[in-house]
Formats: structure tokens, sequence, C-alpha cells
């Protein structure tokens, strides 16, 4: 229980407040995190009892977003779970003094400019800086529409390209079907593999000569094989989906599982 309160404050390796020491990169990710993107990113040290922040009864979720207005339903989605959300957007990343209370990362579907480089707020800051982290603490991380494709980059795969077919609007998703690979940890998560019919809201998509080697392919649209969703075999919980499973009425209801797990595994 001790380690459970103690583990997310470790999280204050962001690079915030006072520097008082340097990241440990023993982890094989965080070993390249620092040597490709961070010059030895500064860490506070865990702080006396006494002036530790008040520890919430709920688990905390990081949320990534474009802008207030786009993380809102994630927020609303995170606290329907039983979690207490932690927006974090371009404009108040700088100012966040709760980060060191995380106990989970959702990605967000925060559109990025892929062609461009690291432009957005899930490609510098998050990335950077809080993923590296949140993977070296193993704590769970669920990436949503263009999230998924931020966390690829992250982790070593190139940026995806455009696609067609797959288009849709806010207002009203185009449809397909993908197949979910039985003897994932998706397929674990949403209760079985095979063809199910999700949503589909993107012009941007990867294949395999995108995706990360440090990541699996956990399903792929059956009309052309782009890629759905991968997942990480060396963290407990990091999976990323090409759909919009925060859009229930258009995924099948089982697939808010993904949801309810973050915010279980959160709370360990």
């Amino acid at each position: 229980m001790l380690w459970q309160r103690w583990r997310p404050l470790a999280l204050v390796a962001l690079g915030f407040g006072p520097t008082l020491g340097t990241v440990r990169c023993d982890s094989p990710f965080t070993r390249r995190a620092c040597g490709k993107w961070t010059q030895r990113v500064p860490v506070q040290l865990v702080k006396p009892r006494d002036s530790l922040p008040s520890l919430p009864n709920q688990p905390v979720i990081a949320i990534t977003a474009g802008s207030q207005d786009d993380g809102q339903s994630y927020c609303d989605l995170i606290s329907r779970c039983g979690a207490m959300p932690l927006l974090i957007t371009p404009d108040s990343i700088e100012r966040h003094d709760q980060l060191g209370l995380v106990g989970g990362l959702l990605l967000g579907n925060a559109p990025a400019d892929f062609n461009n480089g690291a432009s957005s707020l899930v490609l510098n800051d998050t990335m950077t800086r809080l993923l590296p982290t949140v993977l070296d603490f193993d704590l769970p991380v669920i990436a949503v529409g263009d999230g998924m494709h931020s966390l690829n980059i992250a982790m070593g795969g190139k940026g995806p390209r455009p696609v067609t077919g797959h288009e849709g609007d806010e207002d009203k998703a185009a449809r397909h079907h993908i197949y979910v690979a039985p003897g994932s940890k998706l397929a674990s998560i949403v209760g079985a593999g095979g063809f199910v019919r999700v949503n589909s809201l993107h012009r941007m998509g990867m294949r395999d000569a995108q995706r990360s080697p440090d990541l699996m392919t956990a399903a792929y649209a059956v009309e052309d094989g782009t890629i759905e969703a991968v997942e990480s075999p060396d963290y407990s919980l990091v999976i990323g989906v090409q759909f919009r499973p925060d859009r229930p009425r258009e995924v099948p209801p089982n697939f808010d599982n993904l949801f309810h797990l973050l915010v279980e595994r959160a709370g360990r």
C-alpha cells in the first residue's frame, strides 16, 4: 500500500518544479528517450512526507488534448469510470503542479502535423517528458485516434501516411470492419478476437512499415490492411487504437473496457 501511494509521486521526473537531480535511464525505453529526445531530463526528488501534495482518493488519469473543448468529453468519460481527470493542453502543461499524482495516461485524439515533425503537444512535451517516465514506472497508457500515431512515433515508429476510404467527421463517422487478433491483449480486454465493426474518422494511417518495432499489431482494417490497433508486449498496459471507442454508439459496447481497465490499473 505504501508503494501504491508513493509510486505516482516519482512522476515529478518530468522537469517541473525545482531541479534536484537527473532522471535514471535504466529501462530500454527511458535510455532511448534520454538519448533521443532529452538531455538528462531534470528530476525533482521525492519530498518529505510533511510537504507532499494531498493524495486524492481516486486514481488520477492525465489526458492529452489539443484544447479544453477537445478534452472535455475524455474528462467526462474518465470521471464516469471512477477516476479523476487531469487535462493537459498546449496552454496548460507548464502550469500543472499535479503531474506527480498521475497514475495513468490517456492520449486523446489531438491532431498533429505529422509531416512537419514534432509540432504538437503530444509530440513535444508529453512524449519527451511525460510518456517516458510513465512507461518507466509501467503505468497504464491508452492512446485513441491520432494519439495512437503519437505513441507509435514516441516508441521509435514513423509518421502515418494518407489513407483513403477511412474518412468521416465528428457529426457522422464512417464505419468499417476490423479484425482483432485472437490472443492479443486487446482481444482479452474486449472479450474476444475476430471481426467487429467500428467507426472510422481518420485520413492518416499506418502499416507495418511505419509501426514501431516495440509495438505489435493488434487489429487491422479488413478492406486494406491499415493498422487499427497496436500494443506493447513489454509493458502491462500500453495500447493504441485508431478508431474511437470514446464514441460508444459507434463501436461494440465492450470496447469501453479499455477505459475501465485504464482506471483500474491506475488505482493499483
